[in-house]
């Protein structure tokens, strides 16, 4: 939140919540995950009341899941997204099919400074900053 006035129209802030996997989710520490995960809830409206106009909120997970009754790392649980811009239609399924590479393509539309040069759906995309 403190890097929120400090951005101007052009930026991008990209946080990584990384205590939700490496300190919590990999040591089974549901309790901990839960804590963390209600603080950063109550930590939204916050964020949500800072942004601007034209802002996109974009929350996803890292890519799986650990299953607290499962004794190994990963079970390749459904990932989160959610999305968040003060004019997004809300509620909207965007289907089971799509890949890490669309949040990419997401961010890239949205940033003015960005030249899209390759775009593929079935492949990784590229891109190129000014």
């Amino acid at each position: 939140m403190n890097f929120m006035n400090k951005v101007d129209d052009k930026g991008l802030i990209f946080a990584n919540l990384n205590d939700f996997d490496a300190k919590y989710g990999h040591y089974f520490d549901t309790q901990g995950w839960s804590d963390a995960l209600e603080k950063f809830d109550r930590d939204l409206d916050k964020i949500k009341s800072l942004m601007k106009e034209d802002d996109l909120l974009i929350i996803c997970s890292d890519g799986h899941g650990c299953d607290p009754v499962y004794t190994g790392l990963h079970t390749r649980e459904y990932s989160p997204l959610i999305c968040y811009h003060k004019n997004i239609e809300f509620g909207k399924y965007l289907g089971d099919e799509k890949k890490l590479c669309d949040i990419a393509a997401t961010i890239v539309d949205s940033l003015p400074l960005v030249y899209r040069i390759w775009l593929n759906r079935k492949n990784p995309s590229f891109y190129y900053l000014r």
